[in-house]
This record gives structure tokens, C-alpha cells and sequence, in this order.
């Protein structure tokens, strides 16, 4: 992987990850009752997989649990079935046949998961449900896709690799997040499809929150193929903790080298878009937590691999690029 798009390279890494999927189903299940490996796409297999990986760490997978698994993906075949003739059918772009998810299983249980994880706010509590998608972003959603494929085609072809289903959030508490639990999902807000930060029309929002969402999806499918952090406990976000630029609290390593990634192709976004005031504002804003995070993931080199350190410096050749061309302009 490398901070510029890439379809192919995007689409090797998932199918690596849809055999690593099967491959944990078949363990514990007839192989013939297992869709095959271009179906494990679907998120809703993820989170079986998932499932089966705790149980076989605990020695709990006797007849019941068996029985009860077979169940499931019965179940979620079914779901995955009805979300590929979503997808078609809503065909928002030529290239990308992705689900506008409504509230299914596999997504409410990874929403329980995020919300566990928020620290309690003194002034409100988190109440958040993924809900259905109306007209009205419907709308929103096509604009964004077709302006990604005016001026960033590239990103729309990965994204069409990586991203299956995408869920609406309705209340407080959470912007959009990912759960490699759930991989190929973006969670996004409806509050991001309005009125973003410097009046950015809403449509320019959205794109740039599929960007930023969707590069943490394939950040983490590349990382399973070819990790980017040099020990297993940093890249399950275990090891200190340090100050990153789009979060208020620290976060581990790993937390860091994404959001480096996320803010180098978010500016990559903005370049290509007509200069406007807002657009130009959020571009710097963005620009300037990209370089604060390039500058803190260079101090932790040691704890990056090869292809890791490949990637950084990567980022921070195209951020200091920039920089420059906004100092000379």
C-alpha cells in the first residue's frame, strides 16, 4: 500500500483477507455450508469470523456452539444476498455498487462495541443507532460520488475495492469511525451530511469523510498482508500512547500512523477540488495536522516496519510538497 490509491493493490489485499475469512469459517464448519471466498467480501462474515477467532482462543466451540454458528451463516448469507441486490440496484456510480446500509445485525453490534469505548462526557450521554438513509442524503451521497469521480477517480476505484456497505448514524457522540470486526463498513454520521466546517457545501463533507473512512478501511486489510508497525502489540494498539492531531486524547501507534495516512490523502482530496475560501481553509487545517503528524510518527520510526516507514515518508513528501506550493502561492 502507499498513500496514493491504488485499485489493484487494494483488491490483491482483499482477497487475501476474504481467504483469511473462509479459512477461519471452514475450521470449525463444513466447507461445503461456507459460501465461497468472493462472497466473504460482505461485512457480516467478518463479524462471524471475528466471532469464531474468540471462541477458538477460549476453547468454546463444542456441538451447540457449532450448530449455532452454521445458523448464523445461513443467516447472514441471506443478509449478504439482499446487500449485494442493494447495491446494484442503488448503482450510484458505475464503479462502485455499494450498500446504503439499513440497520442490520453485524452493524448495531459494532455501534454497542464504539459507544462501550467513549469516555463518559460530564454535560451529555452518547446515544447513537445506525438508521435508514432518505432521499434527501441519498442526494448527498450521489454528489459526492460523482465529484469524486471528476476529480479523483483513482480514490473512487479503490474505494469501490474496499467499501461494501456504508451506515447512517443518527445522534451524538461519534463523527464516523471503522471496526475491522465489520471491515468494508463506513460509519458516518448524518450530521457530517450537513453544513460541514468553514461552510463547505455538504456534498464536499461526505466526500471527505468516504476518503478519510475508507483509508482506514484499507489501511487495515494492507496491514494484514504486510503489517506497517514492527511489533504485534503496537499494531493491536497496545504500547504508549501519544498526542495525534484529530483526536483530543492520545492514542496508540497505530491510531497515529492511520490518521497520518487519512490526513495526507484528505489534502490530496482538497487539491484537486476548485479553489474556493472554505475549500482553501480546510485544505490548510488539514495540511497543518498532517505535518504535526508526520513529525510525531518520524520520532517512533523504530516501531515501524519497512513498508511502514515507506508509507511515512511517503506522507511527508507530499505534505512538504504542498506546504511549500502554498508558501510560494
Amino acid at each position: 500500500m502507499r498513500v496514493a490509491p491504488d485499485r489493484d493493490s487494494a483488491a490483491h489485499d482483499e482477497e487475501k483477507l476474504a481467504r483469511l475469512v473462509r479459512g477461519y469459517l471452514v475450521r470449525v464448519l463444513p466447507a461445503a455450508s461456507v459460501p465461497a471466498e468472493r462472497e466473504m467480501a460482505y461485512p457480516g462474515f467478518h463479524a462471524v469470523a471475528h466471532r469464531v477467532q474468540r471462541l477458538l482462543r477460549r476453547g468454546e466451540l463444542g456441538s451447540q456452539a457449532r450448530m449455532k454458528l452454521a445458523a448464523e451463516v445461513r443467516a447472514v448469507a441471506g443478509r449478504a444476498s439482499r446487500c449485494w441486490a442493494r447495491g446494484v440496484g442503488q448503482i450510484w456510480h458505475p464503479w462502485w455498487a455499494v450498500d446504503l446500509a439499513p440497520p442490520e445485525e453485524h452493524l448495531a453490534e459494532s455501534l454497542n462495541r464504539a459507544v462501550g469505548q467513549i469516555p463518559k462526557h460530564p454535560d451529555r450521554v452518547v446515544d447513537l443507532a445506525v438508521t435508514d438513509w432518505d432521499s434527501e442524503h441519498h442526494q448527498v451521497f450521489r454528489e459526492a460520488c460523482e465529484t469524486l469521480a471528476q476529480v479523483w477517480p483513482e480514490m473512487l476505484a479503490e474505494l469501490s475495492t474496499v467499501v461494501r456497505q456504508i451506515a447512517l448514524l443518527d445522534g451524538w457522540g461519534i463523527d464516523g469511525y471503522t471496526d475491522f470486526t465489520v471491515h468494508g463498513t463506513i460509519f458516518v454520521n448524518k450530521a457530517r451530511l450537513g453544513m460541514g466546517p468553514d461552510e463547505l457545501p455538504v456534498h464536499l463533507c461526505l466526500a471527505e469523510a468516504l476518503v478519510h473512512e475508507g483509508t482506514h478501511n484499507r489501511c487495515d486489510a494492507a496491514a494484514t498482508s504486510d503489517p506497517f508497525l514492527a511489533s504485534a502489540g503496537a499494531a493491536a494498539g497496545t504500547g504508549p500512547l501519544l498526542q495525534t492531531p484529530l483526536r483530543a486524547d492520545p492514542r496508540p501507534l497505530s491510531g497515529l500512523f492511520q490518521q497520518v495516512v487519512v490526513l495526507a490523502r484528505s489534502v490530496l482530496f482538497y487539491d484537486r477540488l476548485p479553489t474556493t475560501g472554505p475549500v482553501r481553509a480546510r485544505r490548510e487545517f488539514l495540511l497543518a495536522q498532517g505535518l504535526r503528524g508526520v513529525a510525531t510518527l518520524r520520532s517512533q520510526v523504530t516501531g515501524l516496519t519497512g513498508h511502514g516507514c515507506v508509507v511515512v515518508d511517503e506522507a511527508n513528501m507530499l505534505l512538504v510538497r504542498r506546504a511549500e506550493a502554498a508558501r510560494i502561492h
